[in-house]
């Protein structure tokens, strides 16, 4: 009687194990008198052990945790309270959600433990009104209707997740447009395009309508993406667009100047053959006016051309793994705002040029404000 009543005020400390006493039968829900007992329970954490199914709740920044096995779905009608549910699974299914029971959950992290799966969408995700973040490290949100039958639904056409700002990763799809006009709010997406089983590309969706959107992720499957273009040649963005990061989406380097209307950008990171081609004239662009941060990794660019007018506030620019990187805008010692250049596993005439650069700097603006460069593994 005394756990009982002292666990009903419990939000965040948690001790129990409960593993050689309750074995459940396959199928059997997690033991409903917990959940019953833990009716305040704020913060949920999941990780599933992959070689014996058991299911460890561990609550984040306490020194206690919940450790139960699990053999079927979880019953989630009694954790109305519940602000942060994380699950990490082992097997192509992630565990059974009532999600319509969770109205004010505002963090929902899936996690695969095992490889890269695809999550579908729970269909009663638009009930979570106050559902603020959700997100998939290690697989990607698909979506169990097609487009047509998404926009033919009453229900989902007339509900928005309005309090939603983060949605990452998502399948880039047309049916995944349907989803992301329901969330007007969103300023963080990570978009990941593959392929389906009929070989069809899945494509970049039009979400030029996300008028809050502020950092874009965009990821192509590094295998398949060289079969078919990634992003549209019309693509539009948000003009309130700060951080965008692309990999694997092999775009030619002129493909950029998709980018370069976007008064706003920022940091703009380049991974993993997100552009292709030997040389990028960046000196043919109009520029990006706003841009601070510039990284490259492990493209295969030789010779890269630019005058100070394209890039006029860059501060850092990063360079790591691009083995034939032989050469890079000497022009960037006159930019006045730059603070630091990192070469990471390039070439030695690359190392030489950003020296060069770090002295033309300091002969224009003196000691006192001298250009930093960080040189590592260099060949």
């Amino acid at each position: 009687m005394f756990f009982k009543e002292r666990s009903l005020y419990l939000r965040s400390f948690l001790c129990l194990r409960l593993r050689e006493k309750y074995q459940p039968r396959f199928g059997d829900d997690l033991p409903c008198f917990l959940l019953e007992n833990f009716k305040l329970l704020r913060v949920m954490h999941f990780l599933s052990v992959p070689f014996n199914r058991d299911l460890d709740i561990t609550l984040p920044r306490t020194t206690y945790s919940l450790s139960v096995p699990w053999y079927g779905k979880i019953d989630s009608a009694h954790l109305v309270h519940l602000r942060y549910l994380a699950i990490a699974y082992a097997s192509s299914h992630y565990p059974t959600l009532l999600f319509s029971h969770l109205l004010n959950l505002e963090t929902l992290n899936i996690r695969a433990l095992v490889g890269s799966n695809d999550i579908e969408l729970p269909h009663d995700i638009f009930k979570m009104a106050k559902l603020r973040h959700l997100y998939t490290k290690d697989g990607v949100f698909t979506f169990h209707h097609s487009s047509e039958e998404l926009e033919g639904n009453d229900f989902e056409r007339s509900s928005t997740l309005d309090s939603l700002q983060t949605f990452h990763q998502v399948c880039a799809c047309e049916a995944c447009r349907c989803v992301l006009i329901r969330t007007p709010n969103l300023r963080k997406l990570g978009l990941y395009a593959g392929r389906i089983p009929n070989d069809m590309v899945l494509r970049f969706p039009d979400i030029e309508f996300l008028k809050c959107l502020e950092k874009l992720t965009f990821t192509a499957n590094l295998s398949d993406s060289s079969r078919g273009r990634t992003l549209p040649s019309g693509l539009k963005l948000p003009l309130t667009m700060t951080r965008i990061t692309l990999k694997c989406t092999r775009l030619k380097w002129e493909e950029l100047s998709l980018l370069q209307n976007l008064p706003k950008l920022e940091v703009l990171r380049l991974l993993l053959y997100a552009c292709v081609g030997l040389v990028w004239n960046a000196s043919e662009l109009e520029g990006f006016p706003e841009l601070k941060y510039l990284k490259f990794y492990a493209l295969d660019i030789e010779e890269w051309n630019a005058s100070e007018d394209q890039f006029p506030k860059l501060e850092v620019l990063v360079i790591e793994r691009c083995y034939k990187l032989k050469q890079i805008p000497i022009a960037f010692g006159n930019l006045n705002e730059l603070r630091e250049i990192k070469l990471v596993d390039c070439t030695s005439s690359a190392e030489e040029l950003a020296r060069e650069i770090q002295e033309e700097h300091r002969n224009r603006n003196g000691d006192d404000d001298c250009l930093n460069l960080h040189a590592q593994h260099n060949l």
